[in-house]
């Protein structure tokens, strides 16, 4: 009986791990098509990769045509380094106060007095 339980949690967390796997990959591509129309590049290329480590077909694909098997860690990883390009980038780009002219800047503070 202990066996059947073992590999009814195993067939369990298989499918937690793969509908996850779904979940976020959808998100990443749609936050990567808003960085992309948002004409942030690096960024929605980040996430278009991130969406692409995680994509279940993507695995079965690698892991057929290179005999290659991403795993937890790698994907971890990719995605941590994903992460961190995007918050470089989005670190970079000008606020809407710092594109603003000096006209425009005036008439703000002019309103708020």
């Amino acid at each position: 009986m202990g066996c059947f339980c073992m590999a009814d949690k195993e067939h369990k967390k298989g499918v937690v791990g793969l509908v996850l796997s779904w979940i976020f990959s959808v998100i990443f591509v749609l936050f990567g098509l808003g960085a992309l129309f948002s004409l942030e590049l690096i960024g929605a290329l980040a996430l278009f990769i991130m969406a692409i480590v995680l994509l279940p077909p993507v695995n079965k694909f690698v892991s057929s045509k290179f005999k290659f098997k991403l795993s937890k860690g790698i994907k971890a990883l990719v995605i941590i380094v994903g992460f961190v390009i995007i918050s470089n980038f989005e670190e970079n780009t000008p606020t809407a106060q710092e594109t603003s002219t000096p006209k425009e800047t005036a008439t703000q503070s002019a309103t708020t007095q």
